[in-house]
């Protein structure tokens, strides 16, 4: 399925009445991550923003990334006033940042849309610590 285009008519509804994150699941994502004000995040198939706004701000940088330019549209809607997020159009198959510079690498609800072995190879390297990554 291409994801470039299967929500094309549907961000606006997806925008609209996907339910947000519970606040108790992004504390604990900070507590267990150690993101703070000098952190780099990225967060691929980032959709409309719902699972990015929660970070925007509240990390040095954040990338969100997502390949369907209705679903961005939204989320540079969303993520607008925050001077250290950006939104950028690509997949998960292809992020451009450069090798270890990121932090965390989040999927909130995208990671079925990814190809396996591609991703995990676009992921590998542009996390700064992956190969020493391990979540209790």
């Amino acid at each position: 399925m291409n994801t470039q285009d299967v929500f094309q008519d549907k961000a606006e509804k997806y925008h609209r009445y996907r339910w947000d994150y519970a606040p108790q699941a992004i504390q604990t994502i900070f507590n267990v991550t150690g993101l703070g004000a000098h952190s780099v995040m990225a967060d691929v198939g980032a959709g409309t923003g719902i699972f990015s706004r929660h970070f925007a701000g509240k990390v040095g940088q954040l990338y969100a990334i997502e390949p369907n330019p209705a679903m961005r549209h939204f989320a540079q809607e969303t993520l607008r006033d925050c001077a250290s997020c950006q939104v950028m159009d690509a997949s998960a198959e292809a992020i451009p940042l450069s090798d270890h510079s990121v932090d965390l690498i989040s999927a909130a609800q995208a990671i079925h849309w990814f190809s396996p072995e591609p991703t995990r190879a676009e992921f590998r390297p542009t996390m700064t610590n992956y190969d020493n990554l391990s979540l209790p």
